[in-house]
């Protein structure tokens, strides 16, 4: 849950894990806590239009089965209105530009990167220099944009640590999944190739499904 202080600081805290499975757990069953951003807005539609994927061929660190997914979603074809953002340039070129969403909808973003003090990365190698600062987001999403991130731990009880989502919302991201903890690379990647797969299957079969259906099957598979 988001914890405000009287100093106007946000905080984030993992609220859910009272119902973490345990011998003698606090709460017997999961449940979710659902809360809007701080900026909410009339939507013209409910629905998301183009969606970015920001997944490299090779994420730093990431070895064994989950290394082989990303280069086997490397080489397989997307929708039309799929942008793949492979590497450190065209990533930075997307979250540095003008909004191109369709009129009418937002945009997604599935964010597949590591994530430290609110600097992004692929990998220490990528040129020009690896991390994209919360500073280089100036892109301006569309009402009822949602991102997805990836990239550790996203919010935390520091500003750097917060300062990616803070930034995104400010540029009008409506719907973030994000984890207030740090997150394993390998799990991470797992999670949003799963997450992709089935947002090309929805909307293939015109669905309809919520961001929440989205994530629950993507957890629940990837688990």
């Amino acid at each position: 849950v988001r914890v405000v202080s009287e100093y106007g600081e946000t905080y984030f805290v993992p609220f859910g894990l009272i119902a973490a499975r345990a011998e003698q757990p606090v709460v017997s069953k999961r449940f979710t806590v659902t809360q809007p951003l701080p900026a909410s807005r009339r939507l013209s539609s409910d629905c998301i239009g183009p969606w970015n994927v920001a997944r490299p061929k090779i994420l730093q660190g990431v070895s064994g089965d989950a290394r082989k997914l990303l280069a086997t979603a490397a080489s397989t074809p997307v929708p039309k209105d799929f942008q793949i953002l492979p590497d450190h340039a065209s990533l930075t070129s997307f979250l540095n530009s003008s909004g191109t969403a369709t009129q009418g909808h937002g945009e997604g973003l599935i964010l597949l990167a590591h994530h430290n003090q609110g600097y992004l990365r692929f990998s220490d190698a990528d040129r020009p220099p690896s991390r994209i600062g919360h500073d280089y987001i100036t892109r301006d999403f569309r009402p009822g944009s949602v991102a997805m991130l990836a990239a550790c731990t996203t919010v935390g009880n520091v500003d750097e640590t917060s300062a990616i989502v803070n930034r995104l919302i400010r540029q009008g991201v409506d719907t973030l999944i994000v984890s207030p903890f740090a997150v394993d690379a390998e799990f991470g990647t797992r999670f949003a190739l799963e997450f992709e797969k089935l947002v090309i299957a929805e909307r293939a079969s015109a669905s309809g499904a919520s961001m929440r259906t989205l994530f629950d099957r993507a957890a629940n598979a990837v688990m």
